[in-house]
């Protein structure tokens, strides 16, 4: 079979369609065909993420706002059926946050209102998240805002955060014990 044989083969005798053929095959030789294909997101153009990313239903605060790095909105992109499959599990929180750039989660469950204040029955159904961030990412009180927010998507309806702003967690100094 000819690869450059794009008409049908019951008016391939035509000289004209045979001419035809050549020339268009000609031209579609040299077309970019991955620009056709924007579901793979590891090489589809920067400018299509945030149409992908709304279509996912990822867009804003959700993840895609988030994400700080190019590949991290890509990444997002690609674990979001799953995020959304497992929305309100632990995992789906831990997941979320480690795909746009918080690699150490730690939830806390069955936490009370306030810290060391009495226990109540709806305690069961808080929680208080820890994050820790790499050095070069400095949570102020907006990406903290921003952050509370994100787990507020990803978590139970049922559940409640206790606390109103997150606590990074404290660097562990390992020079004294070498």
């Amino acid at each position: 079979m000819d690869d450059k044989n794009v008409i049908a083969s019951a008016i391939s005798d035509n000289e004209l369609a045979r001419a035809f053929s050549e020339l268009v095959a000609d031209r579609w030789d040299n077309w970019d065909l991955s620009e056709f294909l924007p579901y793979l997101v590891d090489t589809v153009a920067p400018s299509v993420l945030p149409y992908l990313a709304d279509q996912f239903d990822i867009d804003g605060l959700q993840g895609f706002g988030m994400a700080e790095t190019e590949q991290q909105q890509r990444d997002i992109i690609k674990k979001s059926i799953a995020l959304h499959k497992f929305i309100g599990t632990p995992w789906a929180i831990r997941e979320a946050c480690r795909t746009v750039g918080f690699p150490i989660v730690i939830l806390e469950e069955g936490v009370t209102a306030q810290p060391g204040g009495p226990e109540s029955p709806e305690d069961w159904a808080r929680f208080r998240v820890f994050v820790e961030a790499p050095d070069s990412r400095h949570i102020t009180a907006e990406e903290s805002r921003k952050i509370r927010l994100f787990v507020e998507f990803y978590k139970n309806a049922g559940f409640e955060m206790s606390m109103r702003s997150f606590e990074p967690l404290q660097k562990i100094d390992n020079s004294e014990n070498k």
